[in-house]
């Protein structure tokens, strides 16, 4: 069952960073048709980054498993996954940090001109 899991997860952050990032581009293109859209770069990079660290930790752990290119079978893939997921896990609340502290205007209404 570990591979459904696996799997499971995968799933769950393909959809969330496709999906719903597209289906946000298409309502905010509905409902803001008269006006130019504008994303900060920098937060985008951070998202991409992310991203990127975890399909790597998915990654990485998967590719040990199919060359068999350990030593003591198993046990140096788990250990690769568990330091991933710490690794993300810290990355994730170091990002939640940044977002909700250094950047609070974000998150303030925007007054219309």
């Amino acid at each position: 069952m570990i591979r459904v899991v696996q799997l499971t997860l995968l799933g769950s952050i393909l959809s969330n960073m496709l999906l719903v990032l597209g289906c946000a581009f298409f309502c905010g293109g509905l409902v803001y048709s008269q006006k130019e859209q504008v994303f900060d770069k920098g937060n985008a990079v951070v998202n991409s980054g992310l991203l990127l660290m975890a399909v790597m930790g998915l990654l990485f752990p998967t590719v040990l498993h199919y060359t068999h290119s350990e030593v003591h079978a198993g046990s140096s893939e788990l250990a690769l996954s568990r330091f991933s997921s710490c690794v993300m896990l810290v990355a994730y609340a170091a990002y939640l940090f940044y977002q909700l502290k250094s950047q609070p205007s974000s998150y303030t209404a925007l007054t219309e001109v």
